[in-house]
């Protein structure tokens, strides 16, 4: 359902409501209304929309563009409409778009909200923090190009599954202690000594699945990059990796950084960014690309069953970590390659190195998949 008001005469607004009164919507369960101003006749109809329909799960609303979104102050309101703040604030799903977020001084918060999605918002960071503070029972959270230059802190003890993009630095998860699901699409990743990657995962003790796009990373500015966390990741057992290029040092460095401090993945998958020019930003020097066997002399990877590479070059650092991850995973069933264009012949050389390559699982089979 969209729905876009115009001007409306109160007397269209009496007959309309009375002649609802009977009406239940026993089945709606979404709900979209688009350019709204939240005045009068917008308010009703969203009262009316909430009271009668037993199987809502999501309304959607959504102010004009460059209009402010807030609650009406309860003083302007009848007893009638004050009701309707609290139908409101009992929401379980929010979705705001393109618009200011300010929170009137009597908020409380959405006692009931488990899903929030902010996208393209302005606000300040005590309104965000606000915000997330006073939804207890938050359980998904989406922030997506928020404009806030400023530090903003997640305070959210049942927040599960988390996606952001945006500047990372500005995120900080102060307390999510069963967050479980993180995907970061960064904007721009500065990081200038170890600790600010122990930041990033050490706030987060049951990570289990671990999403990293890096289509529009500028980390140029990156100086240090660790060969592993000082604790591992114990619960983090799914890593996909997409838009990385594994010849780039920081890249390469960022994915072997996770992989080393995860013992107990059950699943890999990255998908490599090709750069059509062939020029890196920094290329992996040699000593890094012979290194890597003996870095994971240490490590088995007991759990791991799938592995999965698309678009990669096949070329020495990836042919490594192919070689490790068949060396030091007893358990793995399947590991599919599928590489970047490549001449025929080639194809078939790589393939036939690779079917010589030790494996730790009897049961492990290679796909090789070609365009």
């Amino acid at each position: 359902m969209e729905i876009i008001f115009e001007s409306v005469p109160q007397e269209v607004v009496d007959e309309i409501s009375a002649s609802i009164l009977d009406i239940t919507f026993n089945h709606l369960r979404t709900v979209k209304i688009y350019g709204v101003l939240l005045e009068e006749v917008d308010m009703w109809l969203i009262k009316v929309l909430l009271a009668k329909s037993a199987a809502l799960v999501k309304m959607i609303v959504m102010p004009p563009d460059e209009q402010g979104l807030s609650l009406p102050s309860p003083d302007r309101l009848s007893n009638l409409d004050i009701h309707l703040i609290d139908d409101i604030l009992t929401l379980r799903h929010l979705y705001l778009k393109e618009c200011e977020i300010q929170l009137p001084c009597f908020f409380k918060g959405f006692n009931k909200l488990i899903r929030l999605i902010l996208k393209s918002v302005t606000l300040s960071s005590d309104t965000f923090e606000s915000l997330i503070s006073y939804c207890p029972l938050l359980e998904d959270l989406v922030l997506k190009d928020i404009d806030n230059p400023y530090f903003m802190s997640i305070n959210a003890p049942k927040l599960r599954s988390f996606v952001f993009r945006g500047d990372i630095q500005l995120i900080h998860l102060e307390n999510v202690p069963v967050l479980s699901n993180v995907l970061y699409a960064p904007r721009e990743l500065v990081l200038e000594d170890e600790d600010d990657f122990v930041n990033i995962f050490s706030s987060i003790p049951s990570l289990e699945c671990f999403s990293w796009d890096h289509f529009e990373v500028d980390n140029g500015s990156t100086k240090v990059i660790p060969t592993r966390l000082p604790s591992v990741l114990n619960c983090l057992k799914r890593l996909f990796m997409s838009w990385i290029t594994l010849g780039e040092f920081f890249e390469l460095s960022f994915a072997l950084f996770i992989i080393r401090s995860s013992p107990n993945f059950e699943e890999i998958e990255i998908k490599e960014c090709i750069l059509s020019d062939g020029d890196y930003f920094e290329s992996v020097p040699q000593e890094v690309v012979d290194e890597i066997p003996a870095s994971f002399s240490d490590i088995t990877f007991k759990h791991l069953r799938t592995v999965k590479f698309y678009d990669v070059l096949l070329e020495e650092v990836e042919m490594h970590l192919i070689k490790v991850l068949l060396a030091k995973s007893p358990a793995l069933v399947k590991m599919v390659i599928k590489p970047h264009q490549m001449e025929t012949n080639k194809s078939l050389n790589v393939l036939a190195e690779i079917k010589k390559f030790q494996r730790a699982s009897s049961k492990a089979e290679v796909v090789y998949l070609v365009d």
